[in-house]
């Protein structure tokens, strides 16, 4: 089975490390350390969708195995520019089988679209998609990745939070936006929150939009009545929506 498993690299590190991700998972195979009982090599891939193609045809004669595969396999039909592709798909769902070749591919690609994420960020992606790509071989993988040993080996130095201070009212304050449209009242699916940094006095004004001209309108509003803050820090609310206020006071 290790003889199927090259396949043509995009850099001489990516060929190293499907190298050594493939000669382990053979030895894993043969150990019985992992499982890839679902592993298929390129070649059993396409033999089983010829058999199943073949199982469709009137009065065709089955065999025990062609019973196991029909309850395990269906054939799904993917076309793509007008050229129509067979993939292996597990029985009454959606997910589809990867052959043994591509399997490296697959967890590469998902860890590296995750931001090099580990192995329950991995495994809950591919679980979404794939039928037969275990915690395992996303662990052997993972294992070869070398941003993620790094950071495995770098020793995190603690970090000081310096508190923000402030000695007067109306000297900071503090604007957020938070998103109603879960469970908007109305026509209102934001809510506006003003608080000052000091008193934590609280101004909350409701929002049909989040667009600048009405984000702007309740700011201006809010500073009129309370005064103007020396500093304020802002949450969800845009460089134009702040230019607006300014231009509105």
């Amino acid at each position: 089975m290790a003889g199927h498993f090259a396949k043509s690299p995009t850099s001489q590190n990516d060929q190293n490390k499907r190298s050594v991700f493939y000669t382990k998972l053979v030895t894993a195979e043969e150990n019985k350390a992992l499982n890839t009982s679902s592993l298929l090599s390129r070649n059993e891939y396409e033999q089983i969708l010829i058999r199943l193609t073949e199982l469709k045809r009137p009065n065709m004669k089955k065999t025990q195995k062609d019973y196991r595969l029909l309850r395990k396999y269906e054939i799904l039909e993917v076309t793509v520019e007008s050229i129509t592709v067979q993939k292996l798909q597990k029985k009454g769902t959606q997910l589809r089988f990867v052959c043994a070749e591509d399997v490296f591919d697959v967890i590469d690609a998902v860890h590296r679209a995750s931001g090099h994420g580990g192995r329950t960020v991995v495994f809950k992606e591919t679980s979404e998609k794939y039928a037969n790509i275990s915690r395992s071989q996303i662990q052997l993988y993972l294992q070869l990745c070398e941003e993620c040993q790094l950071k495995k080996t770098t020793v995190r130095k603690s970090v000081i939070v310096k508190p923000i201070v402030s000695n007067s009212m109306n000297s900071r304050a503090q604007v957020d936006l938070i998103d109603m449209q879960s469970q908007p009242d109305g026509k209102h699916r934001f809510i506006l929150n003003y608080q000052d940094h000091l008193t934590k006095m609280v101004c909350l004004r409701a929002l049909q939009t989040k667009t600048a001209e009405e984000v702007a309108f309740h700011l201006v509003d809010i500073i009129c009545d309370k005064g103007a803050p020396i500093s304020c820090s802002l949450t969800m609310v845009e460089n134009s929506q702040i230019s607006l206020s300014r231009k509105f006071w």
